[in-house]
């Protein structure tokens, strides 16, 4: 199949379980869910006195300047936070509405592939994600401490330009490996069992990475070409900036969804032939 008509044949397939509108809703629950995933993220790593997030850098680096200052001031002071006490109630009102977002992804994976399962078991897993995300960033933190430590103890905070090049490339592979494996996790995960045997899930991760770099630092090249940023830092700017990221970010991940239903029903076509 030429790459044209593959082209041809993804954008009906986009078009036919009308991606583009489920990407719009997964955004905004995204959205809600924002803060709250942040701070159950943020919070193991806080209790493990973990403070570094230059990891996350590279996945947060493609947003615009409005839309990552959300992140890294809520990431920032959860994280600089390990005293005090949070009660119960309130600990389990941010799972549940961290969970919320997560939970939408799994819609859309459902509405994408006509496979569906219980909300019941949906929630279950979307709280168990938020469990995994949290581990995970308390994981980030604690590798962006330890490339501190080498540049501190290695280099006595003076890297030479050849050794800062190496630190900067080793951070950004680290953090675009994560954010491959965290899309593979949400498509392992997210898809239900009966669609997903019938779905391989490495080509359409590899895309979603590639988009959401491409798209995110057009996005961002774009804003900055109209001013310094300085405009879409207050009111409700900040909330149209984000949106838009987010949308970014969830059409990537229903555009890879779609390549992966897209070969598959190729590989199917080719055992029957």
């Amino acid at each position: 199949m030429s790459p044209w008509r593959a082209a041809v044949r993804l954008w009906e397939q986009l078009t036919r379980v009308r991606a583009l509108g489920l990407a719009a809703e997964l955004a905004f629950w995204l959205f809600l869910s924002l803060l709250p995933l942040a701070a159950v993220a943020a919070y193991v790593a806080a209790r493990l006195a973990l403070h570094d997030w230059s990891l996350a850098a590279p996945l947060l680096a493609s947003m615009p300047l409005g839309a990552r200052q959300i992140v890294e001031t809520e990431l920032g002071k959860v994280a600089a936070w390990n005293g005090g006490a949070v009660t119960p109630l309130a600990g389990v009102f941010f799972v549940w509405l961290a969970s919320t977002g997560v939970h939408s992804i799994f819609d859309a994976f459902e509405a994408q592939t006509g496979a569906s399962r219980s909300w019941v078991r949906k929630r279950l897993l979307a709280i168990a994600c938020c469990v995994v995300l949290s581990c995970a960033c308390a994981a980030v933190a604690l590798l962006g401490t330890a490339l501190g430590w080498v540049e501190r103890s290695v280099f006595d905070g003076h890297p030479s330009p050849a050794a800062a090049f190496v630190l900067h490339a080793l951070a950004v592979a680290c953090g675009v490996a994560l954010l491959y494996l965290l899309v593979a996790g949400l498509y392992r995960v997210g898809i239900p069992p009966e669609a997903r045997r019938k779905l391989p899930l490495a080509p359409g991760t590899v895309l979603v990475v590639a988009l959401y770099m491409a798209l995110g630092l057009g996005y961002r090249l774009y804003v900055s070409t109209l001013g310094d940023g300085g405009a879409y830092l207050a009111g409700l700017a900040v909330i149209g900036v984000t949106m838009t990221a987010l949308y970014l970010f969830s059409a990537a991940l229903l555009v890879g969804l779609a390549l992966n239903q897209l070969l598959g029903a190729a590989r199917a076509e080719a055992h029957r032939g």
